[in-house]
């Protein structure tokens, strides 16, 4: 459920400035690159959503740094961003904390989705403007 929430968290803001195609091809690269990281390297197969979910959190952040929401949005989502990360991070440092492998997993992720969100911005960021005024986002 938690994951549920996550995603739409994130994916609902992010699928309407990104459109719908581009935030589908981003979520299954996200998850790919997670799940190859995972049995590659973690010797992990349980990535799941997880993976992707933290992958868009990272290509949310360069979306706010960038100044791409107007500044309400950047507000709000910037903050909500930041809390279930923090959530997140902390709950699973005290769950796995003899496992520290899986944090360092989910960073990576994250860290991915950051440079994939720069990636986008630098590439696309008239159409990201574009879209994000016209939902008024």
């Amino acid at each position: 459920v938690m994951s549920l929430g996550m995603l739409f968290a994130t994916g609902y803001i992010l699928e309407k400035v990104l459109g719908p195609i581009r935030f589908a091809i981003a979520f299954f690269i996200c998850g790919i690159f997670a799940n190859v990281l995972g049995v590659l390297y973690f010797d992990m197969d349980m990535a799941g959503v997880w993976g992707a979910t933290f992958g868009l959190f990272g290509i949310a952040i360069p979306l706010v740094a960038f100044k791409i929401f107007n500044k309400k949005y950047r507000e709000l989502f910037g903050g909500t961003i930041a809390a279930i990360l923090i959530i997140t991070l902390t709950s699973m440092f005290f769950a796995f904390i003899n496992t520290l492998s899986y944090m360092v997993y989910y960073l990576l992720t994250l860290c991915f989705g950051i440079v994939f969100g720069v990636v986008i911005v630098m590439t696309q960021k008239q159409f990201l403007l574009r879209n994000a005024r016209r939902h008024n986002i």
